[in-house]
């Protein structure tokens, strides 16, 4: 009885301070446990796992929950729905990059067509990513024949960069 008691008193709490369990906000939940998952992996490959890595990570993504907390509570003040859907919209993208370099990291190639999609998800999000920011980002739609053929070098040296990360593995 006692248990069932802490459990609605933590599920109430939690209810106010998040908001409604929104697809949005779930498959940000998601994403931040797959984040977490590919930076161990990542972390293993490239023999870098240790507990204080493991911790810094727990505080961080804790800080984004926090941040659609108070993004919630902001929605309520204001009674709409407007502030928090946007923090979990940047964050989910945030994730995706995330788990993306990770797996880069691991030494497993990214087709060149997500890589190209990830840097124009940095350039609207503002975000700085060594690891996806390359010498491919899409500057005009319209490529002439000179363009195609660079196109065509760049990806035979990433090839040769991809070789060269499986190699090391990291």
């Amino acid at each position: 009885m006692e248990n069932n008691i802490i459990l609605i008193l933590f599920g109430s709490i939690c209810l106010f301070v998040f908001g409604s369990m929104s697809l949005a906000f779930q498959i940000l939940l998601t994403l931040i446990v797959i984040d977490f998952l590919t930076d161990i992996i990542s972390s293993i490959i490239c023999h870098k796992l240790n507990s204080d890595g493991l911790l810094i990570g727990i505080a961080k993504k804790t800080a984004l929950l926090l941040l659609v907390a108070v993004s919630n509570l902001i929605d309520v003040f204001l009674t709409m729905n407007v502030v928090k859907t946007l923090v979990i919209t940047f964050l989910i993208i945030k994730e995706f990059i995330l788990i993306v370099e990770n797996i880069k990291t691991s030494g497993i190639p990214i087709p060149d067509q997500l890589t190209r999609f990830l840097n124009i998800l940095n350039d609207k999000t503002g975000q700085e990513n060594t690891n996806l920011n390359d010498s491919r980002k899409i500057e005009d739609t319209r490529k002439t024949e000179d363009d195609r053929e660079n196109e065509n070098l760049v990806m035979q040296q990433d090839k040769e960069d991809h070789k060269k990360i499986n190699e090391k593995h990291c």
